[in-house]
């Protein structure tokens, strides 16, 4: 029997029951032969691969992106996913993100507020989020107008169709 003493009794009890519940609870354990044998001992079970140089690779094969022979050339759509104008209101909304709180602190923290830096930069804050604010208008606004034209559009569509 173990002593019972230290920390030997309940770590090696704890250890036994754990194997042996390892092994009531896996009945599809891999014998320990399998696993010590080398490479060179166990049997080919693995498929080869074929090569076969008749066979096309996913290279050589045509892309089913591409226009068949058959069908007319067609120009494609090179236009941007996005309007320019889009752009060039984020580069702008962006670029004032970056001037205006920081000019606005350094404009105001010696004039308007006579050296006090928790001020101009509350005002700094505020600025970030007034340029923040007025992006969120302008893109809600552009928003509304491309759905109003595409309503715009179906309803010329409509009365073309009459």
């Amino acid at each position: 029997m173990p002593i019972k003493h230290g920390l030997t009794y309940p770590i090696r009890t704890s250890l036994t029951l754990t194997t042996n519940i390892i092994k009531q609870a896996s009945p599809l354990t891999i014998p320990y032969h399998h696993i010590l044998q080398s490479k060179s001992q166990r049997s080919p079970k693995m498929a080869t691969r074929r090569i076969i140089s008749q066979e096309k690779t996913l290279l050589d094969q045509p892309d089913p992106n591409t226009l068949s022979s058959s069908s007319p050339a067609q120009k494609s759509n090179i236009t941007p996913a996005v309007p320019s104008a889009v752009i060039f209101k984020l580069l702008a909304f962006t670029l004032a993100m970056m001037v205006v709180p920081i000019g606005s602190y350094f404009a105001t923290v010696n004039t308007l507020f006579k050296g006090n830096s928790t001020y101009a930069g509350g005002l700094a804050a505020i600025m970030a989020n007034v340029v923040l604010i007025g992006y969120v208008l302008v893109a809600m606004a552009e928003d509304q107008s491309d759905r109003l034209e595409e309503e715009k559009k179906q309803k010329q569509e409509g009365k073309k169709d009459r």
